[in-house]
């Protein structure tokens, strides 16, 4: 939400400078939040063997994006006025609304569910997220043992 409030108040600036300072400042908390949670989010909610295939995919996205905001700038150069630099703005509204919509729509950490003791909740949703019935016994989740327990070292 952050990002997607700095990207409209940097694109709805008005000759000044200050506004667009407030929104580059929102939008970098926004995009420095989005680089730290997604690749959590995704290499939570993905299977092992997958974990590295889609968390890598978070900076092929980024690099994507890098990539055509470039063409786009680029395209935009030939044109004079506000339009040449708003579009290519307010593009990144785009990525933060759909951001927003997708983390709406995505089912609660199942790690969350556990911290706060929702244990079949949590099981429900690994189970719905790996594909695996709700009684598939490839999936368990249960409170953590609080005692500890040393192991001995192996020598």
């Amino acid at each position: 939400m952050i990002y997607l409030v700095g990207a409209a108040i940097e694109t709805s600036a008005q000759n000044t400078y200050a506004q667009i300072l407030v929104g580059r400042l929102l939008t970098g908390l926004g995009v420095g939040a989005t680089s730290g949670l997604v690749p959590v989010i995704q290499a939570e909610q993905c299977p092992p063997r997958y974990r590295g295939l889609v968390t890598g995919s978070f900076q092929w996205a980024v690099t994507m994006g890098i990539w055509g905001v470039s063409m786009c700038s680029w395209q935009m150069q030939m044109r004079s006025g506000d339009v040449s630099w708003r579009i290519t703005t307010s593009l990144q509204m785009v990525w933060a609304a759909l951001l927003l919509i997708v983390f709406f729509l995505s089912p609660e950490s199942p790690r969350f569910l556990g911290k706060i003791g929702k244990w079949d909740e949590a099981k429900k949703n690994l189970c719905n997220l790996r594909g695996l019935p709700e009684d598939s016994e490839d999936i368990t989740v249960s409170p953590p043992c609080h005692s500890y327990v040393r192991k001995k070292a192996d020598h």
